[in-house]
């Protein structure tokens, strides 16, 4: 078992690399609009990149939330990817649309990403 100190490294470095790989879907031309659109299209690009993912089923690993035909990510990056979308409200990068946290659209007081 990992020490926690160890454990909370990990977790760091994985924040970071999912919120450049956000920040990348977000300079995009065509951006997605709600956060099951955002989590989808990271999932997307993380599964491209892992060749050991495609030959993963649900039975498996428990640990998935989509079904086998989507794009998936595990609990620990969905957790972090909720992080990352608030951090992204927080920094008046995303504002949410009529009033429902689940749409977003670029702020316009965003810097540049």
């Amino acid at each position: 078992m990992k020490p926690e100190k160890e454990i909370k490294s990990d977790c760091k470095a994985q924040k970071i690399k999912l919120r450049r790989l956000v920040d990348d879907i977000l300079r995009a031309d065509e951006k997605p609009t709600t956060f099951d659109g955002l989590a989808t299209r990271v999932a997307e690009i993380l599964r491209a990149e892992d060749e050991r993912w495609k030959r993963r089923t649900l039975l498996e690993d428990a640990t998935f939330r989509c079904p086998q035909s989507d794009p998936m990510l595990t609990d620990d990056e969905t957790t972090l990817l909720e992080e990352i979308y608030w951090d992204l409200f927080r920094e008046k990068i995303i504002t949410f649309s009529h009033n429902d946290t689940a749409y977003f659209s670029i702020h316009s007081e965003a810097p540049k990403i």
